[in-house]
């Protein structure tokens, strides 16, 4: 009986503690901590949609931006110096002009963002866009350097299969894109160039002066900043 009446003293004091503020519930732990929940969900999605803006107008144009100018370079050139007879005697369309751009491409160390201006323009020219998609397939999917590494650590073997699919693949899909344009009548160089018609002048020429100043700050801010892995992990985390 006396273990029963200290085990009711001790209650009733808890109780009166309670009641006086000295100890807290977990009831009202739980409810003090919702608004806690609720304010850091809030903030992780202000959080998140500043690193998406961040990334999409900072650190995206910072990675793409040189290569792009690049190919916008070269591009104007090819418009500009190649003659259009060249192209379409050459690499109008075959077997044999997607093997040469197959050829071209394979060894090149240059990107999807490099290569795109370069086989826009040479399908004004008059390339066959089965062509195209050739060379926009085997340039950025391989270069000398990979090619080494492959053969170096996975063997010789591993390295020629390695290139016959790209090869395959490549030479496949370019195939079938030129039957689809045969197929359909449509004609690549007349479709080139088209959808600028969408927009009027002074937007896209609004765009233009809105994009070139986050390209020219990207190529900036890649330059002065540190290109190893390590730095990059160090500021995601």
């Amino acid at each position: 009986m006396s273990l029963l009446a200290a085990v009711g003293r001790v209650g009733a004091k808890k109780m009166n503690r309670e009641k006086m503020g000295i100890i807290k519930s977990p009831e009202k732990k739980e409810k003090n901590q919702e608004p806690e929940k609720d304010g850091n969900n809030k903030e992780s999605v202000k959080s998140r949609l500043i690193k998406g803006i961040k990334y999409a107008y900072i650190e995206l144009p910072a990675e793409i931006s040189k290569w792009m100018l690049i190919g916008i370079f070269f591009a104007g050139i090819i418009s500009y110096a190649v003659p259009d007879s060249l192209i379409q005697n050459y690499l109008g369309g075959g077997f044999g002009s997607m093997l040469v751009m197959l050829f071209v491409g394979i060894p090149l160390y240059i990107c999807a963002t490099a290569s795109t201006p370069l086989a826009a323009s040479l399908v004004a020219k008059g390339m066959s866009p089965g062509t195209a998609f050739v060379f926009l397939l085997a340039g950025p999917a391989t270069n000398v350097a990979t090619i080494t590494m492959v053969a170096r650590f996975l063997g010789k073997r591993s390295a020629a299969l390695y290139l016959g699919m790209i090869s395959l693949c490549a030479l496949g899909a370019g195939f079938l894109l030129d039957w689809f344009y045969l197929k359909l009548g449509i004609s690549a160089v007349a479709t080139v160039g088209t959808a600028k018609e969408l927009l009027p002048e002074d937007l896209k020429l609004g765009f233009a002066v809105f994009l070139l100043p986050l390209m020219l700050y990207g190529i900036f801010r890649s330059e002065k900043e540190c290109g190893c892995s390590e730095c990059h992990q160090s500021k995601r985390d």
